[in-house]
C-alpha cells in the first residue's frame, strides 16, 4: 500500500458501500440504532459517543447487502475501514435471511487512524445476507465518522449521466444537482446531471457546477423529457451508464453509489430499480420494484392494476432487512430511480410518448423481454411522495389510457376478461356518484381504442386540457367541495359481504339511498 488517495486507502480500492449519517433525525432508523450516550453532530461529520455508547450499523443505509451483490456480481476480498477519534471496541457481523446474527470478528482500536478488519468469505453453507458493525465507546469520549466497505476486484468502467426531468420545482431541481456533483466519491465514477426543463424556468446561472447540463425543451411531460435527456447521454462518446431521476426526490447520494457499484460489477445485463422510500413515513418503503397487470384484489391478469413489492415494508427493524436480503422478481422500476447501461438503452430505443404515467412500466417490460435482468440494489431508496398524495380524475385518465395501450403490447388479456375489467372499473365510480372520475375513465378508454394517433395528433398538453375540461363539467353531478356532504363521502364506507351486495344491488344508492 505505497500510494494512498485522500479517503486514506490504497490506489485501486473499490468502493463497495460507504457509512453515512442522516441529514434529518427522522432518518435515523435507516441509518442506526444508538444506545447510551450517542448523538448525531454535524459539525464533526458523524456520531459522538461517551464511554458505553453504541453504534449499530444493521441498517438501510449502512449494511453491506453481501448477499445481493455476491449473487449478481464477482466480489474479491472485502475489508471494513472506519474513521475512529477515541478507543472504540468494533465488532463485524454477518446475518442470513432466517438465521441467527454470526460474529466474524472483534477488535479494539484507539487514536484517530483508520481502524481496518477483513471481512472473511461466507462459509459454503451459510445463508447469504447482509454484513454490519457494532461499535462500542471505551474512551471518555469518541467519536465515528465514517468509512467505507471496498475490495480489491477490478470492475467496469462507470461513467454516469443523471438525467432528471422537471418542470416548475426549481429549487428541488437545483438542490438535487447540486447534491449528485458536490459528492467526492460520485465524482471519481464521473458523474454528471442533465436537467430536461420542461417549464423553461431555469437558466445555467443556477447550477453552481459544470457537470450540470441544462436543456430547455417544451412540456412533453416526463417520457418526453427522458426521452430528451437519454438523446444527450447517446451523444456523449464517454458516458456509459444513465440514470433517470424524478426532480421531486430527496436523496442520501449513497444510493447513487450503490447503482454504480452494482452497474460496474454484474455478471449479466442489469437495469437497478430504486427504492422509492414513504415521504411521509420515511423509514417506510413504499415500492421497491413492481409487477405489471397484477393486484391482490384481483386474480388473473388487470390491464390497471400494478403490484409494488416490499410494499410497505418498515425497513427499520431488523426481519424487514432479512427480507430485502431476498431476490424478487420485478417488471418495471419506476423513474424516480431506474439506471441502465447505456447500450441497453441504445437497444431499448425511447420511451413511448405518453406524457405521464405508465412510460416506466412499459420500458421495463421492454427492457426485461430483451433479456435485462431488472434488480434492487441494496441501500439504493429515494424519498418521494407517494402515489397516494397525487391521485386526481385528470391522472386516471392517463393511467387508464397508458396502461390500456400497455397491456395491448405486452400482456396477454382476453376480449371478454378486458370488458369485464372495464365494468369493474367504470362500475364503481358511478355507484360513488363520481361522474368526473367515470368520464376520465371512458376518455381513456376511448382514446386508448383510438391508437398512437391521438398521442400524435398533435401536444399532449392541449389533449390533458381538454379532458380536464370534459373531467370539470362532469364534476358538476357531484358534491359541492369544502361541503359536510363531500367530507363525509370521502370516508370509506362500512365493509362486510352483506353490505356490499346491498350496495350493488341498490347501484350504490342511486334506487334506494
Amino acid at each position: 500500500m505505497d500510494r494512498t488517495d485522500t479517503r486514506g486507502g490504497a490506489i485501486g480500492e473499490n468502493l463497495l458501500a460507504r457509512f453515512r449519517f442522516p441529514e434529518q433525525a427522522r432518518h435515523l432508523p435507516l441509518y442506526a440504532r444508538l444506545s447510551g450516550d450517542v448523538r448525531l453532530d454535524r459539525d464533526a461529520g458523524g456520531f459522538t459517543c461517551a464511554e458505553g455508547g453504541e453504534i449499530d450499523g444493521d441498517s438501510y443505509f449502512n449494511a453491506l447487502p453481501e448477499g445481493r451483490l455476491r449473487a449478481l456480481c464477482e466480489l474479491g476480498d472485502v475489508r471494513v475501514r472506519l474513521r475512529l477519534t477515541g478507543r472504540f471496541e468494533v465488532a463485524l457481523w454477518r446475518r442470513g435471511f432466517g438465521c441467527e446474527p454470526r460474529e466474524l470478528a472483534r477488535a479494539v482500536f484507539e487514536g484517530m487512524q483508520p481502524a481496518v478488519l477483513d471481512v472473511p468469505a461466507p462459509r459454503p453453507d451459510e445463508q447469504l445476507g447482509r454484513v454490519y458493525v457494532r461499535l462500542r465507546c471505551l474512551s471518555e469520549r469518541g467519536s465515528f465518522c465514517g468509512g467505507e466497505f471496498f475490495d480489491n476486484a477490478a470492475a467496469r468502467p462507470v461513467a454516469l449521466t443523471v438525467v432528471v426531468c422537471t418542470f416548475g420545482r426549481e429549487r428541488s431541481v437545483i438542490e438535487l444537482a447540486g447534491k449528485l456533483t458536490g459528492d467526492p466519491d460520485l465524482a471519481r465514477f464521473g458523474v454528471e446531471v442533465v436537467v430536461v426543463d420542461n417549464g423553461r424556468t431555469l437558466a445555467p446561472a443556477d447550477f453552481a457546477s459544470p457537470k450540470v447540463t441544462l436543456i430547455p425543451s417544451p412540456n412533453t411531460g416526463g417520457s418526453g423529457g427522458f426521452s430528451r435527456g437519454l438523446l444527450e447521454v447517446f451523444s456523449r462518446p464517454g458516458a456509459t451508464h444513465a440514470l433517470l431521476m424524478d426532480d421531486d426526490v430527496a436523496i442520501d447520494t449513497e444510493a447513487v453509489l450503490r447503482a454504480i457499484v452494482l452497474l460496474g460489477r454484474a455478471k449479466r445485463p442489469v437495469a437497478v430499480c430504486g427504492a422509492m422510500l414513504d415521504w411521509e413515513l420515511p423509514t417506510q418503503i413504499y415500492e421497491s420494484g413492481a409487477l405489471a397487470f397484477a393486484g391482490a384484489d384481483h386474480p388473473g391478469p388487470h390491464p390497471w392494476r400494478v403490484l409494488p413489492l416490499r410494499h410497505r415494508l418498515d425497513a427499520s427493524g431488523s426481519r424487514a432487512l432479512d427480507g430485502l436480503c431476498l431476490p424478487s422478481a420485478i417488471d418495471y422500476g419506476g423513474f424516480w430511480f431506474f439506471a441502465l447501461s447505456v447500450a441497453d438503452a441504445r437497444r431499448a430505443g425511447l420511451l413511448l410518448p405518453f406524457f405521464l404515467l405508465g412510460d416506466d412500466i412499459e420500458y421495463g417490460l421492454r427492457l426485461k423481454a430483451m433479456g435485462v435482468s431488472l434488480v434492487e440494489a441494496g441501500g439504493a431508496g429515494v424519498w418521494h411522495l407517494p402515489f397516494y398524495g397525487k391521485l386526481d380524475p385528470a391522472k386516471h385518465y392517463l393511467w387508464t389510457r397508458n396502461l390500456l395501450a400497455v397491456s395491448a403490447i405486452r400482456a396477454d388479456i382476453g376480449v371478454w376478461l378486458l370488458v369485464w375489467r372495464i365494468v369493474q372499473t367504470v362500475f364503481p365510480e358511478l355507484c360513488k356518484f363520481r361522474y368526473d372520475w367515470a368520464v376520465a375513465i371512458l376518455r381513456g378508454i376511448e382514446d386508448a381504442l383510438a391508437g398512437p394517433a391521438v398521442l400524435t395528433a398533435r401536444g399532449q398538453a392541449g389533449l390533458l386540457d381538454e379532458v380536464r375540461g370534459l373531467i370539470a363539467a362532469a364534476s358538476g353531478n357531484t358534491s359541492p367541495q369544502g361541503s359536510a356532504e363531500a367530507a363525509r363521502a370521502q370516508r370509506p364506507a362500512p365493509g362486510g359481504f352483506f353490505r356490499g351486495l346491498a350496495r350493488l344491488f341498490t347501484l350504490g344508492g342511486h334506487l334506494l339511498p
